[in-house]
């Protein structure tokens, strides 16, 4: 079967256990139901009311992944009813052992199934069924159409759609250095460091010379390049470089075209975002207040139904959600493994 047949049913089978997604993608009808009526509007307690079914739906099918001592990382989705969930695969790197704290219970270790890279999701196994509902994933409403998500396993968030169905393309990976050309010597000379960059950030100077990334030795400047072109932004990588004589060791987080050239003021004001936000197939943007810490976690319409998932949090006003279909892509891709 092949993953862009969206009108058919979808079963996919993983090792250690099955993964039924019955999903029927062309009966899956979208109906309006987007917008409030004036009374809800004007109406604090009809305003409640017209939240109440988005609510209970949210609360009852919304996974806490916490990782040690480290509190939430992020949110999860129910995948099927036997035990599988999805989330943001970079929120739970390197987190060693992972507990998912289910609607009205303790909390549980789950396994990594597996990830994809493409959409940044991760699917986890909870050992044994909890009976969750399968998720009937639908395509989003238009622009303007009311959403809701949460912001941990209670708080809830509303907005509305502010942005159309497209792809999220991967800005250019950037140290925030410019480079000597014509030095002869080994490595890279760091000619300056651009403020507000993420080299200045690591307090890189001017005529530090880098000799390897990540254990990769830098022979000139289209080395580090070269290398740097390969990573994406968020990406956090060790330098060995050469400053005064002495050698050093830094561990430095890259940027892209924003983040180097100085933050945009909408992003200085953001407060955090999440490390990753772009490179997505498909995704949709809305304006609910969430936290890097609330990827994860399902947006639904006012009837309570899923349309995505949110996978990034690109500024204040802004959250990027997984469509349907981005999120059967990267569930096949997961499968093929």
């Amino acid at each position: 079967m092949r993953a862009g047949a969206l009108d058919l049913i979808w079963l996919l089978r993983f090792a250690g256990g099955s993964l039924l997604c019955l999903l029927s993608l062309s009966n899956c009808a979208w109906m309006p139901g987007a917008s409030l009526a004036s009374g809800e509007r004007l109406n604090g307690a009809a305003t409640l009311q017209a939240f109440a079914k988005p609510k209970g739906a949210l609360q009852a099918h919304t996974g806490v992944v916490q990782g040690g001592t480290k509190g939430q990382l992020s949110l999860a989705m129910p995948a099927d009813r036997s035990g599988y969930w999805l989330t943001k695969a970079s929120a739970i790197k390197e987190s060693g052992v992972l507990q998912l704290v289910l609607p009205g219970k303790k909390a549980r270790p789950v396994r990594l199934v597996g990830s994809d890279n493409v959409n940044d999701v991760a699917l986890l196994q909870v050992n044994g069924t909890d009976g969750q509902f399968l998720p009937m994933w639908h395509e989003p409403s238009p622009e303007g159409a009311w959403v809701a998500s949460l912001r941990d396993s209670r708080d809830l968030r509303v907005g509305v759609i502010s942005g159309s169905t497209r792809p999220i393309d991967v800005p250019q990976t950037m140290l925030g250095i410019i480079m000597e050309p014509d030095d002869p010597q080994r490595g890279a000379l760091i000619d300056e460091v651009i403020e507000g960059g993420m080299a200045a950030e690591a307090k890189l100077r001017k005529g530090d010379r880098i000799l390897a990334i990540n254990a990769r030795p830098v022979r000139s400047y289209r080395t580090l390049q070269r290398i740097v072109r390969d990573l994406r932004p968020g990406d956090r990588v060790q330098l060995e470089f050469e400053r005064a004589g002495k050698l050093r060791l830094k561990d430095v987080s890259l940027g892209d075209e924003t983040t180097n050239a100085g933050e945009h003021r909408n992003l200085r004001m953001s407060g955090p975002v999440s490390p990753r936000r772009a490179g997505f197939e498909q995704v949709f943007q809305h304006d609910c207040p969430l936290g890097p810490e609330s990827m994860g976690g399902p947006v639904v319409d006012l009837q309570g139904r899923v349309v995505g998932m949110n996978i990034a949090r690109r500024d204040r006003v802004t959250t990027f959600a997984l469509t349907r279909e981005a999120l059967l892509r990267a569930l096949w891709r997961i499968r093929s493994q």
